[in-house]
């Protein structure tokens, strides 16, 4: 009988509580820990789900953050309050959540894993044409600012001559309808045209 593997993964976020909190004067400090009582009941009901449905945990990533204190000294008397450059601080990460990849195995009959394997062969085939259709539009963008960065040339014959524009071969009596011309171009090279 025929199997395969699937692959999950579980995001679970728990976040942290101010336990303590105080300050003096400028300082402020606190006193941030994981919220226990949301990790057991996270964690608890994340592990029933993964042993109901038989997912086998590949592999664990925590989430971590970090919360940091920071104390200036400020002068503020005389005419001017400004910050001196003394001051203390610290930094402290916690875990915040985790992220568990899990895989089970899973049986198949002759019939589900053709399914399977057809259902899997034409997703790849229309990820296949949706980049190679990505890469057209890239390309006909790309084409399309490349003719837009194209200059037109002023092509006047003289001080008293009139005024001659030149783009992609032909000649035109203003600027305007040069580069009206240019962003026809272009769009029709967008378009694919």
């Amino acid at each position: 009988m025929p199997h395969i593997f699937e692959t999950r993964w579980f995001r679970r976020h728990w976040g942290l509580v101010v336990t303590e909190q105080s300050s003096k004067g400028h300082a402020h400090w606190a006193t941030y820990e994981p919220n226990w009582k949301k990790i057991d009941e996270v964690m608890n009901a994340l592990l029933a789900e993964i042993g109901r449905d038989e997912w086998e945990i590949k592999s664990v990533i925590p989430l971590t953050s970090s919360r940091t204190y920071v104390e200036g000294l400020i002068n503020n008397h005389g005419m001017f309050q400004n910050t001196w450059g003394a001051g203390y601080g610290y930094g402290a990460p916690y875990a915040e959540g985790v992220v568990l990849i899990c895989q089970r195995r899973v049986e198949l009959t002759e019939a589900e894993y053709a399914e399977w394997r057809a259902a899997k062969e034409a997703k790849a085939r229309q990820a296949a044409e949706e980049k190679a259709a990505a890469q057209r539009a890239e390309e006909r963008k790309a084409a399309a600012k490349a003719i837009r960065d194209t200059p037109i040339e002023n092509v006047s014959g003289g001080l008293f001559a009139r005024a001659r524009y030149r783009f992609d071969g032909v000649e035109y009596d203003d600027n305007a309808a040069a580069m009206a011309a240019r962003e026809e171009k272009a769009r029709q090279a967008e378009e694919g045209a």
